[in-house]
């Protein structure tokens, strides 16, 4: 494999691993150690998304293998509770050889400039190059150099969970810096003790909040579900809707992914990728080659009208969610080098930064009352994310506080529409706990992997993705009283995100 297509490769495994997609990332991340097995930036990225400790070890140890001098895995191994080798004792220095003293009567020599040889003004580079691209590239500290240090980035238009040609979805960026925001965006990096004026819940309809669920179920026909997925052997991903019973199964949308429903149900958030656009000298705006996900808003009854509400340069969007009882958008984006959770507010047109952490903060949710974002992060744990609750205060400042302490990886948090309890994801496993951090309870363990719950209006179902019967992603669904799983389609699509449509009849009243 040719050394571009292989860091083509490799920068698709990071892509795909900063957006939760662990299997993908596994995938591709292997496969470039199947060419390349001292790529210390491969085994740093595939220790985030391997399945169990043992795994994360190994990944971790072959990293101090290649670089002895990376303090962040070695940090990261004694958490895991390995034992990291002794980092290598540096050189002993060698004292200046004596000076003879002259003769009494000897000329000295005349003053010569003093210039270090190459190699001394040179060797501590790449050294100090290395050491810094495992640490950065690990916690994603500083966002310049993860623009320098990492090469091209790469935006992946379709992370795909059975090979695929690398050409079919990655399209390289040129590692330029970032570039201000364009004029109708402004970007305003927010005061930690300051809660912008936007944040105050907007009042919800009456009538949306006041039905009481009838204690009969309902038939699984009334539940809508959307979903994205690809056809076997296709980039491109496209939105679907089906009932929860398997029926009424239809195309809707092309090229769309991270769906997400208003309040009302009537309205729907997703990212695309679309081309950047420059600006020549006669003042005209001409296209790029480089695709970056924007953040987009559509009418369930016009999708073909949707618009689109960032306009982020050379850094994607990702995971847009309403708030619950406004317009208010939040997302994540790499924007600033890390990903970090944005919010942008249509009544002013203006994008505002929620988290600026040198730590990777993605996943994001809000709590049914708008008081609250739950979001998963790696801000203390190296190479792994726990979930954190950002909780806004009345007084207009903010807390942030830890939710979970689990061993692994907990991502992909949801709330239950009752606002008591929070489902997510640890190490592929489906979890719920309370949201004081307390009653965690373990829905599905056995051995598949699990992603993105979702639950229904109701609280009675929580929807999942999950490769439990074959390779391929697909829908199910669990009732968490008694955990039987249905599977909701029998097709050969690849299912990359699922939905649930809000309905009135099945709100929870607040």
């Amino acid at each position: 494999m040719a050394d571009n297509t292989l860091n083509q490769q490799l920068q698709a495994g990071i892509a795909a691993a900063k957006a939760g997609n662990r299997a993908a990332a596994r995938e591709l991340l292997e496969g470039v150690l199947a060419q390349d097995s001292q790529n210390e930036l491969a085994w740093v990225w595939l220790a985030g998304v391997v399945n169990t400790i043992a795994e994360r070890r190994v990944c971790l140890e072959r990293v101090l293998a290649i670089n002895p001098n990376n303090e962040v895995a070695r940090r990261a191994l004694i958490q895991l509770g390995g034992t990291p080798p002794s980092p290598p004792e540096p050189p002993p220095s060698t004292p200046p050889p004596a000076r003879s003293t002259p003769p009494a009567r000897a000329t000295p020599p005349p003053p010569r400039p003093v210039v270090p040889p190459d190699d001394d003004r040179r060797s501590s580079g790449p050294r100090l190059l290395l050491y810094v691209v495992g640490g950065v590239v690990l916690i994603a500290v500083v966002a310049s150099l993860v623009s320098s240090l990492l090469g091209p980035q790469v935006v992946v238009t379709s992370i795909t969970d059975t090979p695929i040609p690398i050409e079919a979805f990655a399209q390289i960026v040129s590692p330029t810096p970032f570039p201000t925001l364009t004029p109708n965006i402004v970007l305003v990096t927010r005061a930690p003790a300051t809660l912008p004026p936007t944040f105050t819940p907007t009042p919800a309809p009456t009538e949306a909040f006041t039905n009481t669920p009838t204690p009969t179920p309902f038939p699984l026909g009334q539940y809508t579900i959307f979903y994205t997925a690809r056809e076997p052997g296709s980039a491109t991903v496209s939105l679907y809707r089906v009932r929860a019973d398997g029926t009424g199964d239809e195309l809707l949308l092309e090229d769309v992914r991270d769906v997400a429903f208003d309040f009302t149900g009537q309205r729907i958030a997703f990212v695309r990728d679309v081309p950047t656009a420059t600006v020549n000298e006669a003042g005209e705006a001409v296209l790029g080659d480089a695709l970056v996900g924007q953040v987009f808003v559509a009418d369930l009854d016009n999708l073909s009208g949707a618009r689109q509400i960032t306009r982020l340069e050379r850094a994607s969007a990702y995971t847009p969610i309403f708030h619950p009882r406004s317009d208010q958008i939040v997302f994540v984006s790499d924007y600033l080098g890390n990903d970090d959770l944005f919010l942008f507010d249509p009544a002013t047109g203006l994008t505002t930064q929620l988290t600026n952490h040198p730590g990777i903060d993605r996943d994001p949710t809000w709590s049914p009352d708008g008081t609250a974002i739950v979001f998963a992060s790696d801000r203390e744990t190296p190479l792994y994310t726990d979930l954190y609750v950002l909780q806004f205060l009345p007084d207009g400042g903010t807390t942030t506080r830890r939710l979970t302490r689990n061993l692994g990886s907990s991502y992909a948090p949801a709330f239950s529409p009752d606002g008591q309890r929070i489902a997510f994801i640890n190490d592929g496993n489906l979890r719920v706990v309370g949201t004081d951090g307390q009653r965690l309870q373990t829905l599905i363990s056995d051995g598949s992997e699990t992603r993105q719950p979702v639950w229904s209006a109701d609280s009675r179902f929580i929807g999942f993705l999950s490769n439990r019967e074959d390779e391929r992603f697909q829908m199910y669904f669990v009732e968490p009283p008694n955990r039987a799983i249905t599977r909701v389609l029998a097709n050969e699509r690849v299912v990359t995100s699922m939905q649930y449509q809000p309905a009135l009849i099945f709100r929870i009243p607040r």
